[in-house]
């Protein structure tokens, strides 16, 4: 039975069950972690849409960051000080309202030097109102970050 095959199964016979995150993974290349799949709303065992790219490198690039993506996150391997790139395929809030959340985590997590860098900046990439939300949604909460975030595609 191939890998594929195989992944597919045991994702239908677990999507109710305990484990909160699936990852597919082999050495080397590639790994993929669905954080959410739920569309909407989070249930028990199911988070909102997200879904976590890990290179061979370290990289992490996430997709999407649904409410909870963060808490999803701690439950794997996976470091949220190595996300690099976020995109957003839309604006839904299924799909953005964990990203202030995880922006200021990240920013809780990175050392800062003496001359105030924080290391490399986050890429967010998304829709046109991108920028709008991640701008707005940190001046209401007077969060500040200790990292430059580039936003792409606003």
């Amino acid at each position: 039975m191939g890998r594929r095959r195989k992944l597919v199964k045991y994702a239908q016979r677990n999507r109710d069950g305990p484990s909160p995150c699936l990852v597919a993974s082999t050495s080397g290349h590639v790994s993929v972690t669905f954080l959410g799949t739920a569309s909407q709303a989070p249930s028990v065992s199911r988070n909102v849409s997200s879904l976590a790219l890990r290179w061979p490198s370290g990289s992490i690039w996430l997709f999407d960051c649904g409410e909870g993506t963060q808490h999803q996150l701690l439950k794997t391997s996976l470091k949220l000080s190595h996300v690099d790139f976020i995109f957003i395929t839309h604006l839904h809030g299924d799909h953005v309202f964990g990203l202030p959340g995880l922006l200021c985590t990240l920013g809780q997590q990175r050392t800062v030097t003496e001359d105030g860098d924080a290391g490399d900046p986050v890429h967010i990439v998304g829709p046109p109102g991108t920028a709008a939300f991640v701008h707005g949604t940190l001046k209401l909460s007077f969060s500040h970050l200790c990292f430059k975030v580039i936003i792409h595609g606003t």
